[in-house]
């Protein structure tokens, strides 16, 4: 239990001790003192080499303790918009597959019927195909008894 940022062994809590400090007040030994023995407030690294003071770079503000690797990045991601990185860290924790997922389905589906009513449409012309095969098999045999017929008449007209 802390009362007015003091502990009860009588130590400053980290938030007390950071509380109104100006990033450029402070020497090296001060930041040393402020990261030993603190972690990383975003990825709990306790790694005192990597620990660095981090501090708002529009008023200079000390914020905290963070490892090289996060106070970098937190540099790239702090000018971002803060309603870009909230919907950024949505989609990451909750990934579209299941809505891509549907639109492929829905296409394959959707194509797959396309393909069984074309087979449909041509399975109940069948018939009728089959039908207008048969009366053209007619017609060319017919034809070819025609043609056969007048072939020998020719030749028997020959002199």
């Amino acid at each position: 239990m802390t009362i007015n940022g003091i502990t009860p062994s009588g130590q400053y809590t980290f938030s007390t001790l950071i509380e109104g400090l100006a990033y450029k007040a402070l020497n090296p030994t001060e930041k040393r003192i402020l990261t030993a023995g603190a972690a990383c407030a975003i990825c709990g690294n306790s790694d005192n080499s990597t620990l660095v003071v981090d501090h708002d770079h529009d008023n200079g503000a000390v914020r905290g303790v963070l490892c090289q690797t996060c106070n970098s990045r937190l540099g790239h991601v702090e000018t971002l918009p803060l309603e870009w990185i909230t919907k950024a860290a949505e989609y990451v924790a909750n990934p579209q597959v299941a809505a891509a997922r549907e639109i492929v389905e829905h296409y394959y589906v959707q194509h797959r019927q396309d393909c069984l009513e074309e087979l449909k449409q041509l399975d109940d012309r069948r018939g009728e195909l089959l039908a207008d095969i048969g009366k053209v098999d007619k017609r060319i045999s017919a034809i070819n008894r025609r043609f056969q017929y007048t072939t020998i008449r020719a030749e028997r007209r020959k002199p």
